[in-house]
């Protein structure tokens, strides 16, 4: 599959669309110079990756399926016949993976080569532009591949279905944030919002890399289980297809259940349990340390009740609005919990 896979990546890539978009990204990443935090090749950068990714992916994924479908001798037919060698939706879900790094790599070569020729040092972030950019790209190629292939290289029926997982994913994402605390955003194909922008100690933590390596998992689950839904259907055998889909599958599950063991997610009861402490007042409630002296949080609910009487009353409020305040133990437990660290 991978031969044949890169050969028709390299033939995408030849296509005047896909050099004009090389072309483009390399001309964006030589003026990332004027916009502030896109000067070099780091976390902000990675981040528009992701989602210049999926503009990618659509054309992509629709023409590698397209090719594909007619090498396989299915272009008139629905989910039918792949050819002795394995071709199918998989093959294009990584064609299309393959053309969109490649095109991803043109953007990020020019933000580098435009930094180094400046003051800054130039790849002091450039770990975080893969991780943030090409998890985004393979999963979003394999759902827009997946898609053309299903719907019979329609372009319509291509986005509509990939606009569709786009729109869901940020959907999920928003709700998420909104029912917890958490300043930081995961989304597996808009990437990974941070925090505080101006929190400025980025790092390789475990919440980006088991976060991105779940998006990779899943990118080869979507596309494994496409191509093992075809040879079904041609009579083929999928022991292989069955096995890599579990396996697959259980990697994106322990990936996800130690990401939510080491990073909580941003969900209040959790977090409220990994802290411990708890005092109530009329408007306030306050999570600490369990091991805080009762003096101590005594004062902090005080502090609390306080000062949201105070601002009630600067903003002419009867009363107070209930708000919950969480207090952690340091500021390594704050970014891990919340997102922001030094903030």
């Amino acid at each position: 599959m991978l031969p044949t896979a890169l050969r028709l990546a390299l033939a995408l890539l030849r296509r005047p669309p896909a050099v004009a978009a090389a072309l483009a990204l390399a001309g964006l990443g030589a003026l990332g110079g004027l916009v502030p935090l896109l000067d070099v090749p780091g976390y902000e950068v990675g981040l528009v990756g992701a989602w210049l990714s999926l503009l990618l992916a659509g054309p992509l994924g629709l023409a590698a399926a397209r090719a594909e479908r007619v090498s396989c001798g299915a272009a008139g037919g629905g989910a039918a016949g792949t050819r002795a060698g394995g071709g199918g939706p998989a093959t294009a879900a990584l064609a299309a993976a393959l053309a969109s790094s490649a095109l991803l790599g043109a953007l990020f070569a020019a933000v580098a080569l435009r930094a180094a020729l400046g003051p800054c040092r130039a790849m002091a972030g450039a770990p975080f532009f893969p991780l943030l950019a090409l998890p985004s790209a393979w999963l979003s190629a394999t759902l827009a591949a997946t898609a053309a292939w299903a719907g019979g290289g329609r372009a319509g029926r291509t986005a509509l279905a990939l606009g569709g997982a786009v729109l869901a994913s940020l959907g999920w994402t928003l709700w998420t944030a909104w029912r917890g605390p958490a300043s930081f955003a995961l989304d597996h194909l808009l990437g990974v919002w941070p925090g505080p922008i101006y929190d400025e100690a980025l790092a390789l933590d475990a919440r980006l890399l088991l976060f991105r390596g779940q998006t990779a998992a899943l990118a080869v689950a979507l596309g494994a289980l496409a191509q093992l839904l075809v040879a079904r259907a041609g009579g083929r055998r999928v022991r292989g297809l069955a096995a890599l889909l579990a396996l697959a599958l259980l990697a994106a599950g322990g990936l996800r259940v130690e990401l939510s063991r080491r990073v909580l997610d941003g969900d209040r009861e959790r977090i409220a349990g990994a802290l411990g402490g708890r005092r109530d007042g009329p408007a306030c409630t306050v999570l600490f340390p369990a091991e805080k002296p009762a003096a101590a949080a005594d004062a902090l609910l005080a502090e609390c009740e306080f000062h949201a009487a105070d601002v009630a009353a600067a903003l002419g409020l009867p009363a107070a609005p209930r708000v919950t305040v969480f207090v952690h133990r340091s500021d390594a437990e704050k970014r891990r919990h919340v997102g922001a660290g030094a903030t």
